[in-house]
């Protein structure tokens, strides 16, 4: 008959779990000393050990929650001087009234001018897609940067006449009061400080 062996696995267990062990061993090897008469290390040794690291465990749990604490009183912290950072770069942006020198006399940096964007390509993968309501359709865009919005046009065919149905901010829009089951061809283009881009390629739906 083979002899039993005793399963640590020491690595498998948390700092937690090996206090709790340690202390069950304790006390049941406390309470049968006619069987282990002389253990080696000394109990009060163990014992010692498994309270030492439950100390420190209990440490770092108040240290982390002290540590939450602060992090929270942190952020209300970062929330106050930037308000206060805003009020104060108003104030000098009035008494400056424009003057960039001034403003740097204060300590405060300057915003970069703008860079102008010339010429915008034309909108692309311009796609419709059938709408929930009759005489509708969906159409999608990708977007142009440097767009400040979008127009967006209409025909029975590709060669025109085209119809404006839209100015837009997004790069969506529902064409709206057209005929249920005729195809209708649609195309968009962006403009921006420098004017219109070309037109979209021309995308082909019926409608709803």
């Amino acid at each position: 008959m083979a002899k039993a062996k005793i399963a640590l696995r020491l690595n498998e267990q948390t700092p937690e779990q090996k206090v709790a062990n340690a202390l069950t061993v304790n006390g049941l090897m406390a309470s049968n000393v006619l069987v282990f008469v002389t253990p080696n290390p000394a109990l009060t040794a163990y014992n010692t050990a498994a309270l030492n690291v439950d100390s420190r465990l209990s440490t770092i749990a108040t240290m982390e929650q002290n540590l939450e604490t602060e992090r929270s009183l942190l952020r209300e912290s970062v929330v106050s001087l930037d308000d206060l950072t805003v009020q104060l770069a108003v104030y000098v942006e009035n008494v400056a009234n424009g003057n960039g020198a001034t403003m740097q006399l204060a300590g405060f940096q300057l915003a970069n001018p703008p860079v102008p964007i010339g010429q915008l390509p034309p909108p692309q993968n311009l796609r419709g897609s059938t709408a929930d309501i009759d005489g509708n359709v969906m159409l999608k865009w990708n977007s142009v940067h440097g767009a400040k919005s979008y127009f967006v046009e209409c025909a029975a065919n590709s060669n025109g006449p085209w119809n404006q149905i839209d100015v837009t901010t997004r790069v969506s829009t529902t064409a709206t009061g057209l005929t249920s089951g005729v195809k209708y061809w649609f195309r968009v283009r962006a403009i921006g400080t420098a004017g219109y881009s070309g037109w979209s390629e021309p995308a082909q739906k019926m409608a709803a």
